[in-house]
């Protein structure tokens, strides 16, 4: 979320509340992530950069596991299944794959 600029003679208070909160927000990053870590994410402004930050260098792609999922997805059949059971499941493998990619 971008932090909110108010206009010239706006009310603050938004302004200052997403502050408060992104102030908070890194202080818990900075005390649960490694100390090794904390020097390279100590000094940005926002949540959202620190965020990218140590997504863009840790997030691995599971490739096994994607791939076993695109072929459940692949080999899903209904068989006996009624629809809406037959779509949940389906609709289930779906949202675990798009999260894993």
């Amino acid at each position: 979320m971008t932090k909110p600029t108010p206009k010239e003679r706006e009310d603050t208070s938004e302004s200052r509340a997403w502050e408060m909160g992104n102030s908070m927000i890194c202080s818990w990053i900075l005390n649960v992530i490694e100390p090794k870590l904390r020097l390279s994410v100590a000094f940005m402004d926002t949540v959202m950069a620190m965020w990218k930050n140590l997504e863009q260098r840790y997030a691995v792609t599971n490739i096994p596991k994607v791939h076993r999922l695109k072929a459940n997805v692949a080999e899903c059949k209904q068989g006996g299944m009624e629809v809406v059971d037959f779509y949940a499941k389906l609709a289930n493998l779906w949202s675990e794959l798009e999260s894993h990619t």
